[in-house]
């Protein structure tokens, strides 16, 4: 759930694919050169998706369980 939470909350900001503003939480720092890997391949595409698609989705994306 951590590590969800922090892709989530790095990918849907617009400078995801900005590897220095990305923030991994502490007890994630054994994997964090991965986290932030994949922060920077796919933060792009996740963060366009929701400024596209999020108006549609709206109703779907509030219910998704934190």
């Amino acid at each position: 759930k951590r590590m969800y939470t922090c892709l989530m909350s790095n990918m849907l900001r617009p400078t995801a694919s900005n590897s220095t503003t990305v923030t991994v939480p502490a007890a994630l720092s054994d994997i964090e050169n991965e986290l932030l890997d994949i922060t920077k391949k796919f933060g792009p595409i996740v963060s366009h998706n929701y400024a596209v698609f999020q108006p549609f989705y709206e109703e779907i994306l509030t219910n998704i369980p934190s």
